[in-house]
């Protein structure tokens, strides 16, 4: 069977792109799987879908095992199809249109139901906003910035200022001033810890 396929698609300025395939084949297989003559990548498209023949009778398409197809809105096992029908595979519809001189069938395939579309309609009716919770961003964020402020500049300031002359460190389970605090020195420079002028030689100048 020698066959032309043609895909179509929608362009966002209103006109339509048309890519046609000839192919030859026994028959059109139409699926997701990589052997497929039509192939379709959509996930709601069974890897084996469904399959036009060319019989001496005429043109025939027939849903594999589990799949369903829907011939001009009706829903089908198999049926001849003529010019003008249309067969409904996943968000697919395949139109028979009149085959070119010396073919023995031609199809337009179209994606009529994107994914993206059901997408759409999902998120739109489940999208919760902290708006719509009566939580403000703002009063959070603000909030939120207060309270390091609060915890790591004015507490440790407060803690170091009331404790001129604070306990020894094991008898303190926790200073507040503590998060000031880089850690121990490293051995490599702990004989110079007493003596900062090594390092910072001006105020304010990186070491």
């Amino acid at each position: 069977m020698e066959a032309v396929v043609t895909y179509l698609a929608r362009l966002s300025r209103g006109g339509v792109s048309r890519k046609p395939e000839e192919l030859e084949a026994e028959t059109l297989r139409f699926g997701r799987a990589t052997n497929a003559e039509v192939y379709l990548a959509d996930p709601r498209v069974r890897l084996e879908h469904a399959v036009l023949h060319h019989r001496p009778g005429g043109i025939f398409v027939e849903a594999e095992e589990g799949a369903d197809i829907r011939v001009n809105g009706i829903s089908v096992p198999s049926r001849a199809v003529d010019i003008g029908d249309v067969i409904a595979v996943g968000p697919y519809d395949i139109t028979i249109v009149e085959a070119p001189e010396g073919k023995d069938v031609a199809i337009d395939v179209e994606l009529v139901r994107p994914l993206s579309d059901d997408y759409e309609a999902l998120t739109a009716r489940s999208v919760t906003s902290l708006a719509g919770r009566g939580v403000s961003k703002r009063v959070w964020s603000w909030g939120l910035a207060l309270a390091i402020i609060a915890l790591f500049l004015i507490a440790p300031i407060v803690f170091f200022t009331l404790h001129e002359e604070p306990k020894p460190r094991s008898e303190i389970a926790f200073r507040l001033d503590q998060s000031w605090d880089s850690g121990p020195i490293s051995t490599a420079h702990r004989f110079i810890s007493m003596q900062c002028n090594v390092c910072h030689e001006a105020a304010f100048v990186q070491v």
